[in-house]
């Protein structure tokens, strides 16, 4: 019989069954006196990082950077100042924005200086000396935002630009990611930098750490914006067509013809792309419009560009009172960030896939819905082990 089951493994190495059908989510806490969550930030040893939006004690001094407990056991407050938490890579290093000012009644930001900060997960920070900010880390500590405020801009630490990225003819830029190989994906504006125009003045771009710049061109329409990139230099964000809608985007760095796009949900006119993992697992958001300011459901795209993507909203228990707005990042083990509503109330989630095989395999020891080696080794690993309870029964 255990001969049987080895030549079924050895003959099924590419068997498998649908991956994940659900997933389990955690609401990733409060802190006493806050509300209004948002992660942004998760490595694959499931440190997460994001902010808090308002003290409801008093909304007029601005957000607070935090770090999640993946188990939702609550936020922690990095350190008192007005700031957000971007981005956290796998040595722990966290990256984000320091704003100086205060908000008037009417949420308008009045600031002296927007810096970008280092810190450690005990909120040690260090901040820049120049106005601007951090949204990403790579592995080697290597930042990318803006310096100035205006120019796409690659530091090493403790915040000191040494290379960036501008488009000729170009109002200013910004970096959104950045790989390991100090590749960034982001953004050049081509016009005003003023939200009544950015959609129609912004191009998605690539910048590479030796200066060259590559525009990643649209769907056929006017603007784009690049938001995430992957170690396979992959590109991942949001582009217009020709004729004013616009989708999740899978570029390419030979432009617009070669541009994926990745489509939508039923019913919802748009989408985002917002993180892609190594395994090319790319989530986001979709809405009825742009610029987003309406309804929108969190979404798990189909990278194939067949359009198959999920609406993670269909992957969850529905009784746990859950409306997943975005999802904003995934690493390699599948799991997924993002903010919703929980019971009326907006959260940052944790999703974590739960396997669930449609049919069972044989030969699949870990019940994974594969057979591999993995369960070659776990029958070895037992070879001639009696498992039969009471051990009396054994031979």
């Amino acid at each position: 019989m255990a001969r049987a089951l080895i030549l079924v493994l050895l003959a099924s190495q590419l068997s498998a069954q649908p991956e994940v059908i659900r997933y389990d989510v955690i609401d990733l806490g409060a802190v006493p006196g806050w509300r209004d969550y948002q992660a942004w930030g998760i490595n694959n040893a499931g440190q997460i990082v994001g902010r808090v939006m308002y003290n409801e004690n008093d909304p007029t001094i601005g957000t607070r950077a935090v770090i999640f407990d993946a188990n939702g056991g609550g936020p922690c407050i990095l350190f008192d100042k007005n700031s957000g938490a971007f981005a956290i890579n796998e040595s722990g290093i966290i990256v984000g924005q320091v704003i100086e000012g205060k908000l008037d009644p009417c949420d308008q930001i009045y600031y002296e200086g927007s810096y970008g900060f280092y810190s450690d997960q005990a909120g040690n920070y260090v901040s820049t000396n120049n106005m601007g900010w951090f949204a990403c880390v790579n592995n080697s500590g290597i930042a990318a935002g803006a310096q100035d405020e205006v120019v796409a801009s690659i530091f090493r630490y403790p915040g000191q630009a040494y290379a960036s990225f501008l488009f000729p003819d170009c109002y200013s830029s910004d970096a959104y990611s950045i790989n390991d190989y100090n590749t960034i994906a982001g953004v050049a504006y081509m016009g005003s930098h003023s939200w009544d125009t950015i959609y129609n003045n912004c191009r998605a771009m690539l910048g590479r750490e030796n200066g060259e710049v590559v525009e990643l061109g649209t769907l056929g329409g006017l603007y784009s914006l690049a938001l995430a990139i992957n170690n396979l230099d992959q590109v991942v964000g949001i582009a217009d067509m020709a004729d004013g809608n616009s989708f999740a985007t899978l570029f390419s760095p030979q432009g617009t013809e070669f541009n994926r796009n990745l489509g939508t949900i039923e019913e919802y006119q748009s989408s985002c792309a917002m993180a892609i993992n190594e395994k090319s697992e790319i989530v986001g958001f979709a809405s009825f419009s742009v610029p987003f300011q309406t309804e929108s459901v969190a979404v798990k795209f189909d990278s194939t560009g067949f359009k198959k993507n999920i609406d993670l909203n269909t992957r969850i228990d529905p009784l746990l009172g859950w409306q997943l707005w975005r999802a904003t990042g995934i690493n390699d083990k599948g799991w997924i960030i993002g903010d919703g509503s929980h019971n009326g109330l907006m959260r940052a989630f944790l999703l974590k896939p739960a396997v669930i095989c449609t049919e069972p395999l044989v030969g699949d020891t870990n019940n994974d819905c594969q057979v591999n080696f993995e369960d070659l080794g776990n029958i070895v690993e037992n070879w001639l082990t009696c498992t039969k309870s009471p051990q009396s029964e054994c031979f």
